[in-house]
């Protein structure tokens, strides 16, 4: 089976998992895997947010206030991007005020926290760029300023963290463990999230 079959294969898998009504189908809309063939730590991995970062083998890390008036069983628990024809993005969600993507200082990829879209002051919001995919079975890309993305492992091993470029270590050296991805998009048409945490 070639690599484009198994990543769109990989992608419907996720996006038929996803719980929820179906909504009206955006190229906007997407959620993606990583791609880098013979490397399968990070091969096909599903892209996930948590804790106002994207990550590799980690769980979505969603959440919707049990509150009165909301109904919770209307949102999903999917990551799924938010791509804006200024060559920003934002997060999926219903949270007023929504959550902003951006690249911090350090090249990890980020996004703000809910009821704020304030970025960290040395952060960049833009320029991403989105190619979609053009028919089904196909798929669509990422890059952040024409330029790809790399994971890097954590200290909680198999996860691998998302950057847009190789991060320095704490001693200003640039890390040697990170590896090179292909951000792979799929459009989406199920449910928002409600928000990430």
């Amino acid at each position: 089976m070639s690599t484009k079959a198994v990543i769109v294969s990989a992608l419907v898998t996720i996006a038929a998992a996803m719980p929820g009504a179906a909504a009206k189908l955006s190229p906007n809309y997407f959620t993606a895997i990583s791609s880098h063939t013979g490397v399968e730590i990070v091969h096909l991995r599903e892209i996930s947010a948590s804790g106002q970062r994207f990550y590799l083998n980690k769980a979505t890390s969603s959440y919707c206030p049990q509150v009165k008036n909301l109904d919770c069983s209307k949102y999903g628990n999917a990551t799924v991007f938010a791509y804006n024809s200024d060559g920003t993005m934002s997060m999926n969600v219903a949270v007023p005020g929504g959550q902003q993507v951006y690249v911090a200082s350090g090249g990890a990829l980020g996004y703000t926290g809910v009821h704020s879209a304030n970025v960290p002051q040395d952060a960049q919001r833009a320029t991403f760029n989105y190619a979609p995919q053009t028919s089904d079975g196909g798929v669509g890309t990422l890059t952040f300023d024409n330029q790809g993305f790399v994971v890097c492992p954590t200290k909680d091993a198999p996860v691998y963290q998302v950057f847009a470029w190789t991060p320095k270590d704490e001693a200003g050296a640039f890390r040697w463990d990170c590896i090179g991805i292909r951000f792979a998009s799929a459009k989406y048409s199920g449910t928002s999230s409600y928000q990430y945490n």
